[in-house]
């Protein structure tokens, strides 16, 4: 991730490539695919470590881009549930559920070892998506 971070300075993403980050990093292009899907895995990941380490502009462009999908979200929980339940409330579960699914990708690779699958993953947030909104599976 750091040789990416560092090409990044002075390329466009658009020439973020598996064999360039390799390349840049001394390793051989299939180890890439160890730790990322994809470049566009590789951006998501360093902008997810960007804003957690602080940067502000990462940091907005994480909440702006996540917005949407947080309101929506939130609107379907509170609707199921009793009339007194408080946006906050609803808008709090959405953004845990949105955290489960932006890290999603990285829990795939580290569960590696016990098998788990994406289909796994899938089945399982939908199941808690499905429980928070009070709709059955």
């Amino acid at each position: 991730m750091d040789a990416a971070r560092e090409m990044l300075k002075a390329a466009s993403p658009i020439e973020l490539t598996a064999i360039a980050v390799s390349r840049a990093d001394g390793t051989a292009p299939p180890s890439f695919y160890v730790y990322f899907a994809d470049t566009r895995d590789l951006l998501l990941a360093i902008r997810n470590l960007e804003a957690d380490r602080g940067d502000r502009a990462f940091d907005e462009l994480r909440v702006d881009s996540s917005l949407p999908v947080l309101n929506g979200l939130a609107d379907l929980i509170r609707a199921a549930r009793p009339s007194g339940t408080r946006r906050v409330e609803a808008f709090s579960e959405a953004v845990i559920f949105y955290a489960v699914l932006e890290r999603i990708a990285t829990s795939e690779r580290t569960t590696q070892p016990i098998r788990l699958q994406p289909k796994h993953y899938k089945a399982a947030l939908a199941r808690m998506i499905a429980a928070a909104a009070g709709k059955p599976e």
